[in-house]
């Protein structure tokens, strides 16, 4: 792999940049602090793996994650599924690595309903109550309503009633509890399709259809950062060698471990990007400045 010529400090640096996002502000300093702490123990392995100065950012959103990205002032960002997508649509970031958590990198969203329910189609999708967890949850909100788009339901024929109640766990409970008909969160499937995990656990719940398969959250890299840079890293992250990287980059992202990422995993996501809704096209992509 060549390197850079003379004492380019440029391309001796590389960025790393992460967003708070609403949880996480909602959880107060304390939080903010703690994270703070895991992306620095992260920086300091991956220089330490690279022999790169590796500062590390927090910022407030992914709008200003991304227009950091987009002006070569972040190199690396940790980006969830959609907002990845977008960047890469619009040519500002390229694909990087995935985090594996319970032995999955990618998992489907599904509408589900409670076992037994007369609800087994997006045909019986008319007047029916709703739960979601909030309305950026991808696995809980955003992809399924996109993906009933997609296949032609109208969503506000589709649902009488709809509900935030902030975690999958709450969607699982509203459902079992008759409080709503039906709700969306994870599942993952195995090579046969049938269900391995998901997010209602031991509920007897039922799929009334699932849309992906969908990476759960990506590092990805801006356009802007000098390749050698982003090559030494990508073999870093990716490789087996080096364990305090490795726990250093798994307690940052809560995660078991990292795969390749490339862009044939926002694929299924990018059919229905369009039919995403309009609000959180608006506020997850930063303008022209």
């Amino acid at each position: 792999m060549g390197q850079p010529r003379g004492n380019n400090s440029r391309a001796r640096t590389l960025r790393v940049g992460i967003a708070l996002g609403s949880k996480a502000r909602a959880r107060g300093s304390s939080h903010e602090a703690e994270l703070r702490g895991r992306l620095d123990s992260f920086c300091d392995a991956l220089s330490g793996a690279t022999s790169l100065a590796v500062p590390g950012s927090i910022v407030l959103d992914y709008p200003a994650l991304l227009g950091d990205m987009r002006d070569g002032v972040v190199d690396l960002g940790w980006l969830p599924p959609i907002v990845a997508l977008k960047a890469f649509d619009v040519r500002r970031a390229q694909p990087l690595a995935l985090p594996v958590r319970n032995g999955h990198a990618v998992y489907h969203t599904a509408l589900f309903a409670r076992e037994g329910s007369p609800l087994r189609s997006t045909e019986d999708l008319v007047g029916v109550r709703a739960a979601w967890v909030d309305p950026f949850s991808a696995s809980g909100y955003l992809v399924i309503r996109a993906a009933l788009r997609s296949r032609g339901v109208d969503v506000e024929r589709a649902f009488s009633r709809q509900t935030f109640v902030d975690s999958h766990e709450r969607v699982v409970e509203e459902v079992a509890c008759g409080r709503a008909d039906v709700a969306a969160t994870f599942v993952h499937y195995d090579a046969t399709g049938d269900i391995v995990r998901a997010g209602w656990d031991s509920e007897p719940m039922q799929v009334v259809t699932s849309f992906g398969p969908i990476p759960s959250d990506m590092i990805a890299a801006s356009l802007h950062a000098p390749v050698w840079t982003v090559e030494r890293a990508k073999d870093a992250l990716l490789g087996a060698g080096n364990a305090v990287l490795a726990q250093a980059t798994n307690e940052l992202l809560e995660a078991e471990g990292l795969v390749g990422a490339s862009a044939d995993h926002l694929t299924p996501l990018t059919s229905v990007l369009r039919f995403l809704d309009d609000p959180v096209r608006d506020t997850i992509m930063p303008g022209p400045r």
